[in-house]
């Protein structure tokens, strides 16, 4: 298997540190507002590694930590007047419930930043004694930037702007200027009731410093691939390998995997522009899904509603060729003697070399996806000139196939949706009317059941209602 490695801007082979256990940190949600789907696409895109990952039978560790304290949320908690656990569940607990209802597998460890003071100030002292931060006037301790000679090795950013002795106490800041960051920021008036009184003074971290200790506590140092989104290259994990490495003299992360930027209609997510689309605002979100697998994870994805509607068309193609298959599969009794048909063999064994080899081609979805997309083509096919020779065997190795495929996928391609019970009835009246084969009133009721959005298939095997 190969992946890209932000690292050293090269797509590499594969090699934990420590087979077959793989160590995964992925920058989790700042729970000061409600994830956006350009946020879900980079854990949508973690969860497609981990999974293929398994798939190859790796044992996955994956942490994904919850910043639950910076600056916009203690600005937002001072405007609100609550306190910041009132504040930050409101917004994680939304970010479960979406992770949730994109089918993403959840991960071994979810650390809150808040929980974790102790390690970070151990981290903190470290730095200060081998001279790569220090203490100023007031309290706060930054990170000396030029004292760390490997500062820019992620990003590949231009050494020549170091700004010497120049800092900076937001968390966000440009690349253009890279200058001391914030490890602790001493107590101001304006933190209220978010600080901790601890040896190094009376504060709150700083951003960086968080994930830092976080991934040395639950995966050790160092881990196999620290992920994320693109947009935190820099300043954000280029501050990690500072602080990490600076600290303990050893790298932090073997491979650096990163998702792009998700656009929609165009144009990046604003609040000016009113178009910051949460998962609420998408009616099917295991189609969403199924459009961030469209994209290679290092491409931009252009989202539209348009392709949201074409994402899911292609999505339902593939749950009526699952119902197919599962149709068939009960239709037939056992046959004992019989061998698989060897073109059907044939066919599966396409398949499943050329969706492996695209996991292993940088985690390439659209590929594994178009190869799906063959396997339904090659077996409807081989259905339709040699209905006799497609049974229960042909189905359930097809079946066993696919399910191995949605292992990674994640889009519950044999999952079946109760029929609303308006739609249950209209199809018991149909049956009635086929029985007494009045062929009329079964087609008058067919087409009411389609103009509520059901689609009605009369097959060899049976007869079947799936939404449109």
């Amino acid at each position: 298997m190969r992946i890209y490695n932000t690292l050293t801007s090269k797509v590499e082979d594969f090699e934990p540190i420590n087979p077959p256990v793989v160590g995964i940190y992925a920058c989790g949600p700042t729970v000061y507002d409600y994830p956006h789907i350009g946020n879900l696409r980079t854990f949508c895109c973690v969860d497609f590694l981990r999974r293929t990952l398994e798939y190859f039978s790796f044992q996955v560790k994956l942490v994904i930590n919850i910043t639950d304290v910076d600056d916009k949320i203690i600005n937002a908690i001072n405007q609100k007047k609550v306190s910041l656990r009132e504040y930050t569940s409101i917004y994680e607990k939304y970010f479960f419930e979406s992770i949730e209802r994109l089918n993403i597998k959840g991960a071994s460890f979810y650390p809150r930043a808040t929980e974790h003071i102790k390690e970070m100030v151990d981290i903190i002292k470290e730095l200060l004694k081998k001279g790569l931060a220090y203490k100023t006037e007031d309290g706060s301790i930054y990170f000396s930037v030029s004292s760390f000679k490997d500062y820019g090795k992620l990003s590949k950013i231009n050494k020549d702007n170091l700004m010497v002795g120049a800092r900076v106490n937001v968390d966000q800041y440009d690349k253009e200027n890279p200058v001391d960051f914030a490890l602790w920021k001493s107590y101001t008036p304006e933190d209220g009731e978010v600080y901790w009184d601890v040896e190094i003074g009376k504060g709150r971290p700083g951003w960086h410093i968080e994930c830092s200790a976080m991934n040395r506590k639950y995966l050790g140092q160092p881990f196999d691939i620290h992920a994320g989104g693109i947009d935190l290259i820099f300043p954000h994990h280029e501050n990690e390998i500072a602080q990490s490495e600076g600290a303990f003299d050893i790298m932090l992360a073997k491979y650096w995997f990163h998702v792009n930027h998700l656009i929609v209609e165009g144009q990046k997510m604003s609040k000016s522009l009113n178009n910051i689309l949460t998962i609420n605002d998408i009616d099917d979100p295991i189609a969403l899904r199924f459009l961030y697998l469209q994209t290679h994870y290092r491409n931009k994805l252009n989202f539209t509603f348009d392709n949201l509607k074409g994402a899911k068309s292609a999505l339902n193609s593939l749950t009526a060729f699952t119902s197919t298959l599962v149709d068939i599969e009960r239709f037939f009794e056992e046959e004992k003697e019989e061998e698989l048909n060897e073109e059907i063999e044939k066919i599966g064994k396409k398949f499943k070399d050329n969706f492996d080899e695209a996991l292993k081609d940088d985690l390439n979805t659209p590929k594994a996806l178009s190869s799906l997309f063959d396997l339904m083509h090659d077996v409807y096919t081989f259905i339709n000139k040699y209905p006799k020779q497609f049974k229960k065997r042909e189905a359930k190795f097809i079946i066993d196939l696919v399910n191995n495929a949605d292992s990674v996928l994640g889009l519950d391609l044999f999952k079946v949706e109760p029929l609303p019970d308006e739609i249950r009835e209209l199809m018991l009246m149909r049956k009635k009317a086929k029985d007494e084969k009045n062929w009329s009133l079964a087609d008058e009721i067919r087409n009411k059941i389609r103009e509520k959005g059901y689609i009605v298939e009369d097959t060899p095997w049976g007869t079947r209602c799936r939404k449109a």
